[in-house]
């Protein structure tokens, strides 16, 4: 959950009637590195855009809107629509911040993050838009180690941190034992194994840090009178079991409140029950309902908050904001889908999970985060 930035309360001005919403965009350029940690750096190049010149529109969506994953790296997809003029770098840099005014005061500007321009599309009449990414995408390089193995996955985050350029002593990485060098891995990999061994999901937050979801409570209650719409589901999901994903489905006779997990790298000899055992005591029993909730946006919720919904608990795995014709609306997902996959396809129950026939199949959840 993001602070409220407080000395002003920005969900108060978020929902004062004749609100007046405003974004500003700041461009930025990019350095080359000095060839010792990859990459290079980024700074803005003193050109702004706002959405009282050159903004039409914008949106941004992160996380996923129908699963609760485990071991995942989330990549925010940002897409702004510009004046036909504005001015737009291949891969530069779009640092994006929001303001709320009651029509007296203004609160503080808000960060939604750091976008990186992927397409941008030729101008249709009067306007262009471009579809950015955060710097999660920028992880999907080769990892060569140098470490001497065995080693531990601890060993392994602090050469990362120091290669990726990041500060990783506010993030978590137990010294669980790696017994082989991993082969063919990717920064995103290694980002990946942080996400496992916290048992949660990696992102960058507005602030473009690494962050890690921790399935914390917020205390926050969401009000029936408070949302444009909702759509809650009648039963909860509750997680009974954590298992790595190296079965056929058909093998698996009851899905219900179970978690597959797939590894950050193909490894049969990784610690296995280590890892089981804390992902079962860090997630057995969370239980939340699936839920679509559409709401007037101010930007407080993050991936991984938990809240609650007229008394029902909710667990937030996705967020989609839109900014367009003088509104602002959060769209949240409580993911809870009533569909199997493996290897990202769709595929019927398992014989006992329920399904079968004509008949709805249960709520149950079986998650493979996405291969990289």
């Amino acid at each position: 959950m993001k602070p409220q930035y407080d000395g002003n309360n920005v969900q108060a001005f978020s929902s004062a009637a004749g609100r007046y919403i405003k974004t500003r965009v700041y461009m930025g350029n990019y350095t080359p590195g000095d060839g010792v940690q990859i990459g290079g750096s980024w700074s803005d190049n003193g050109i702004v855009y706002t959405s009282e010149d050159k903004i039409i529109s914008w949106s941004l969506f992160e996380g996923d809107k129908n699963q609760l994953t485990v071991g995942d790296t989330f990549s925010r997809t940002f897409e702004i629509v510009l004046a036909s003029d504005a001015e737009v770098d291949d891969y530069g840099r779009m640092r994006v911040q929001l303001q709320f005014s009651d029509g007296t005061e203004d609160s503080d500007w808000i960060p939604f993050g750091y976008f990186y321009a992927d397409k941008i599309d030729a101008p249709t009449g009067n306007v262009k838009t471009v579809r950015a990414f955060d710097k999660m995408l920028q992880a999907d390089k080769n990892y060569v180690t140098k470490l001497t193995y065995p080693t531990t996955a601890a060993a392994l985050w602090n050469e990362f941190i120091a290669k990726w350029s990041i500060n990783g002593s506010e993030v978590e990485m137990p010294a669980i034992p790696l017994d082989k060098k991993p082969k063919g891995i990717t920064y995103r990999s290694v980002i990946r194994l942080l996400a496992l061994m916290n048992a949660g999901n990696a992102f960058y937050d507005a602030e473009n840090h690494l962050n890690v979801t921790k399935y914390t409570d917020t205390g926050v209650e969401l009000l029936p009178e408070n949302c444009i719409s909702a759509d809650v589901s009648d039963t909860p999901f509750t997680v009974t079991n954590v298992f790595f994903d190296d079965v056929e489905l058909e093998e698996i006779s009851d899905l219900y409140g179970k978690i597959a997990v797939a590894l950050p790298w193909e490894d049969p000899d990784f610690r296995r029950s280590w890892t089981e055992g804390m992902l079962r005591a860090r997630l057995q029993g969370l239980t939340y309902y699936g839920a679509t909730i559409v709401k007037q946006g101010f930007g407080y919720f993050e991936i991984g908050d938990r809240v609650t919904y007229d008394g029902k608990p909710l667990l937030i795995t996705g967020i989609d904001y839109k900014c367009e014709n003088g509104g602002f609306t959060e769209t949240m997902y409580s993911g809870a889908d009533t569909r199997s996959k493996s290897n990202n396809s769709d595929v019927t129950p398992a014989a006992g999970a329920g399904g079968g026939g004509d008949e709805d199949p249960p709520t149950y959840m079986y998650v493979r985060p996405t291969q990289f």
